[in-house]
């Protein structure tokens, strides 16, 4: 037996608006995750072109007055990148 035309409308409908619901959610979960993590990290080694031996107390300056000099084995690290 078939059911009427009507309650199966009405499941396509219930069945979209839960998928639209169930997308909603999961957008706006990764979206407010995206907000709270504006705080980023960038790390480096610098080397000599010609020899690449590693620079020992070299600067290295982004934009917004951060930056950071290399240790003994030619790596950083600037925190609190936004």
């Amino acid at each position: 037996m078939k059911p009427p035309d009507f309650y199966v409308r009405t499941y396509e409908k219930m069945t979209n608006i839960m998928t639209k619901k169930e997308l909603f959610t999961a957008l706006l979960f990764f979206i407010s995750a995206i907000s709270f993590s504006q705080n980023g990290k960038i790390e480096g080694y610098i080397s000599d072109a010609e020899n690449k031996s590693p620079l020992n107390g070299a600067t290295v300056i982004i934009t917004g007055n951060k930056g950071e000099n290399t240790d003994a084995f030619g790596k950083f690290s600037i925190n609190g990148i936004n």
